[in-house]
């Protein structure tokens, strides 16, 4: 926060317009994707990417195929499986947590697929906009321009990768989700600070696995890394203190 009469914001205001832009933009790039469900003629696909006529690229109904197939099997009773179209028995292959979240909106959706297209672009919007505000962030601690160049490059990335951002939807957003928490935590949220706060940062090093293999490969590699630099200023500290 500024002080009285200080013509200079303070950080979170200098990074409050790069945040609005960064917010406006992505909300854009998903409403204008999600206008090609209202062409009529395949001829019209052409004012979307990849720009072709008769090309629809927008597969925002995939919501990570196997995925979403397992989903279905639970929403009816049939446990974790099935992950193709037709039932073929238990599965494990699969990361579990995108099944469980499907599952559940399907349920709150009372089956309705098309309800849960709706919800799965709004959360990946959100998960978009909240990511460019923790590239922001980081980048704005160095200084204001620091954060502004970097929600530039960051929606850059986004518009390069337009149809894995908004024509289509997997697990890659959950993903994201995950990652983005795990570096707010690590950075903000000094997670082996005391003993209740390190379990709780190890069932979330759990979820992380569950999301994704490689994910908890990341929380685990970033973490030891956390800890061997808690350990060290530790080790220089005078014994016994004080």
């Amino acid at each position: 926060m500024s002080h009285d009469g200080d013509p200079h914001p303070g950080p979170a205001g200098a990074l409050l317009g790069p945040a609005a832009v960064v917010t406006l933009l992505v909300c854009a790039c998903a409403a204008y994707a999600n206008l090609s469900y209202a062409v009529t003629s395949p001829v019209d696909y052409r004012f979307f990417p990849p720009f072709e006529p008769g090309v629809n690229a927008n597969n925002n109904q995939h919501l990570g195929a196997e995925y979403f197939n397992i989903a279905r099997s639970m929403f009816r009773g049939k446990g974790f499986s099935s992950p193709f179209d037709q039932e073929t028995g238990p599965t494990a292959w699969m990361p579990p947590v995108l099944p469980a979240l499907l599952a559940g909106l399907l349920w709150a959706c009372e089956g309705d697929k098309d309800a849960v297209i709706t919800v799965v672009i709004f959360i990946q919007v959100a998960v978009l906009i909240g990511t460019g505000l923790l590239v922001g962030a980081l980048a704005g601690q160095s200084s204001r321009l620091a954060g502004a160049v970097a929600a530039t490059a960051y929606f850059v990335g986004l518009l390069c990768q337009f149809h894995l951002c908004f024509q289509l939807t997997h697990d890659s957003w959950l993903v994201l989700l995950a990652l983005d928490l795990l570096l707010a935590g690590l950075c903000w949220g000094r997670p082996l600070r005391s003993l209740r706060a390190a379990v709780g940062w190890g069932v979330f090093g759990g979820l992380c696995a569950l999301v994704s293999p490689a994910l908890g490969l990341t929380w685990g590699m970033l973490s030891l890394a956390a800890g061997g630099g808690r350990g060290a200023r530790l080790r220089r500290q005078p014994w016994p203190p004080g």
